[in-house]
């Protein structure tokens, strides 16, 4: 089964897995708000907030794109987040070779800490465990 996806019609969350897809989520922090356009000018309206999270699943950094009324909690560096309703959107970049290649904009309703949070950074690894027993 193929799912036609484009602008219009968004992948929702509700259609893939975003666990499986985008793995655990860590925080890196907020960036630039961006501003609304009309006609090629800057209006001054945050169209979106910015947020920069690595993926775990895509050994990446991504940018996710929330509403501009949402909150923005206070979240550590590099402590997991959560999304809630997720939608990808794809879109056609250049790459330095100049063929075209498939990307994809990361919407999201929300933002919030992972219950349980903690980094894989602060994690002691399991050799470090068996050392501290002994």
């Amino acid at each position: 089964m193929t799912i036609k996806i484009n602008k219009q019609n968004p992948l929702k969350e509700d259609r893939f897995d975003v666990e499986k897809t985008l793995g655990k989520l860590e925080f890196l922090g907020y960036e630039d708000d961006r501003l609304k356009t009309e006609d090629g000018e800057y209006t001054g309206e945050v169209d979106a907030v910015r947020v920069g999270v690595f993926s775990e699943a895509l050994n990446d950094t991504l940018v996710i794109f929330l509403p501009p009324t949402a909150d923005k909690p206070e979240i550590g560096y590099k402590k997991f987040v959560t999304l809630e309703n997720v939608s990808l959107s794809p879109y056609t970049a250049f790459s330095l070779n100049q063929t075209n290649v498939v990307q994809f904009k990361v919407q999201a309703d929300a933002m919030k800490p992972a219950s349980g949070n903690g980094s894989s950074e602060n994690k002691p690894s399991d050799d470090k465990k068996q050392t501290q027993k002994a």
